[in-house]
């Protein structure tokens, strides 16, 4: 995918122009693709121009929030992430996950590499311990797999998924350190109901040597809506950041904290 998406990065940075991409694998991809990344970055530099992937995650949720977070403990020593994200308002990008197919088509599908589930665990757990300090030994993706199949038909924005299909998947990843997990992240990825026996919202938990930080989000993150707010709010802090591929760990946090809802608003509260 990153190969792809770097024939249309390169010409722009040949151009002077800054970059910002949601592409998952560009948000840090020293550690799975490091001979582009020395390319992308000095392409970048040699022009003056500054590129960025980033998104809602990777980007923030498991990669920047947790090392954020880790500030509040003086040496964290193990990060565990669940998430839920609700995928009803997405269309095409379901295909990837195998919503809406029988178990059976999900299989076949699967085997063929036309289910891969979420693309950007490599990435976040790479930056994710880079920040933390960590010499990752290993990064391991599971297949994702189905954890639900609908009983009736579920709607969402631009797709429905008829009963009997998969209405939810799970994927998983983690990186190890001598065999022992110290990012631990998992993602259950559907069209959700009440009811359904899969817990939403998104957590967060640091483990430290002087206390645990945990961070619970009972409503989840929405992800389309929040990959759309990390975007536009770093437009700014690229153009001002140094040339070069850059991580959104890189980036001064009030460089792309959300602004402008009383910048211009008078002392009566009237814009």
């Amino acid at each position: 995918m990153l190969d792809v998406v770097a024939e249309t990065v390169a010409p722009l940075l040949e151009r002077g122009i800054n970059v910002v991409s949601i592409c998952e694998e560009l948000a840090y991809p020293h550690v799975s693709h490091p001979r582009l990344a020395r390319q992308l970055d000095e392409l970048a530099r040699q022009n003056g121009v500054t590129l960025l992937g980033t998104g809602a995650n990777p980007g923030i949720i498991m990669d920047t929030l947790p090392l954020l977070l880790s500030s509040m403990t003086q040496q964290a020593h193990r990060v565990v992430i669940r998430r839920s994200a609700d995928m009803s308002r997405y269309g095409a990008i379901l295909e990837k996950f195998g919503l809406g197919l029988t178990p059976e088509q999900f299989g076949l599908a699967q085997r063929r590499g036309a289910v891969i589930g979420h693309v950007g665990f490599e990435q976040s757990v790479a930056a994710l311990g880079s920040g933390l300090g960590w010499r990752l030994d290993e990064i391991e993706v599971d297949d994702v797999r189905p954890v639900r199949i609908t009983d009736r038909a579920r709607h969402g924005r631009h797709r429905s998924l008829e009963a009997g299909t998969v209405s939810a998947v799970r994927h998983a990843a983690r990186g190890l350190i001598a065999d022992r997990v110290v990012i631990d992240l998992e993602i259950n990825f559907g069209f959700f109901e009440p009811g359904d026996d899969i817990a939403p919202g998104d957590r967060c938990r640091i483990e430290g040597v002087d206390q645990n930080i945990e961070v619970v989000a009972t409503a989840g993150y929405e992800s389309h809506l929040s990959t759309v707010a990390v975007t536009a709010n770093v437009v700014t802090a690229v153009a001002e950041a140094p040339p070069g591929l850059r991580s959104m760990a890189e980036l001064p946090v009030v460089s792309f904290a959300s602004r402008g809802a009383w910048t211009n608003v008078d002392q009566r509260g009237q814009p």
